[in-house]
């Protein structure tokens, strides 16, 4: 049994000009403990898609069709109330930019207690420390009582995938989780989520406009484009021989720029700390 099964999946926003479609028949799935990569530019309805499956596209967006089953349960079929019960629980998210996801009047500590205790986790400022010491932010205790804005942009987002892990979901969707970081943090956050990956089995959809980052975790990779699954396989497989146009050209920039490169994960640190 697959852990995320996508059909026909489409989604569509009302505007003063008209219905403008923004997922197109979408369709694919995500193993147990499988990564598999959204790449796509800008518009190209990666995230979503995302948003879809979670139950969050909002007015003026809407599913116009499809399903969305995580396990045997359709969750476009569910109510918003059995929907936040899988949302955070069995199913959690990391955002692109965690300065907008952080509550800046709360330190880190009662963010993580708050997620915990949303869905039922009764694990206190002890679990809470072990889940940062689980993401390698050093000085975990101390952490726990700052504030958003006093951590570094890599610790910040560290704290949102320990946040993501908190109550210990079979599907993690990271949305962008390393554009906003430079190049040295973004390698991190790669090599922590695919450790995290192995050691706790779970499934990840990691979604990037990059081919390159894609290529560092993901084991397979679906590339969008203006709204639809143009071109999936395994990243090596894809990699090496691309079928369609765009794809091709997506290499092709990822190249000139100094990227593509598919190889395996690699580690930074500055002065043996995370940053």
């Amino acid at each position: 049994m697959t852990t995320l099964n996508v059909e026909h999946l489409s989604v569509a926003y009302d505007t003063v000009a008209g219905r403008v479609d923004a997922v197109r028949d979408v369709s694919f799935d995500v193993a147990p403990g499988e990564i598999v990569g959204i790449v796509g530019e800008s518009g190209s309805g990666k995230s979503v898609t995302a948003r879809a499956i979670l139950g969050l596209v909002r007015r003026p967006g809407r599913v116009t069709g499809g399903s969305v089953h995580f396990g045997d349960t359709d969750l476009l079929a569910l109510p918003e109330s059995r929907l936040r019960a899988v949302r955070g629980r069995q199913i959690s998210m990391i955002f692109q930019d965690p300065r907008s996801a952080l509550n800046p009047l709360f330190t880190v500590g009662d963010q993580l207690l708050t997620v915990m205790r949303a869905h039922g986790n009764r694990g206190g400022r002890k679990r809470a420390e072990e889940l940062l010491r689980d993401t390698e932010i050093p000085a975990a205790a101390r952490r726990l009582e700052q504030y958003p804005h006093e951590l570094s942009g890599g610790m910040r987002q560290r704290v949102m995938i320990a946040m993501a892990l908190a109550n210990e979901p079979r599907l993690l969707i990271a949305d962008e989780p390393t554009t906003a970081l430079d190049v040295t943090v973004q390698a991190q956050i790669l090599d922590l989520l695919g450790r995290l990956n192995e050691r706790e089995g779970m499934s990840i959809l990691f979604i990037s406009h990059s081919l390159d980052v894609v290529a560092e975790l993901a084991a397979r990779v679906l590339v969008f484009r203006d709204g639809e699954l143009i071109e999936s396989g395994p990243c090596a497989e894809l990699f090496a021989s691309p079928q369609h146009p765009y794809t091709q050209a997506l290499l092709e920039a990822a190249r000139r720029t100094g990227g593509a490169g598919i190889g395996t994960r690699t580690e930074a640190t500055a002065n043996g700390e995370a940053i």
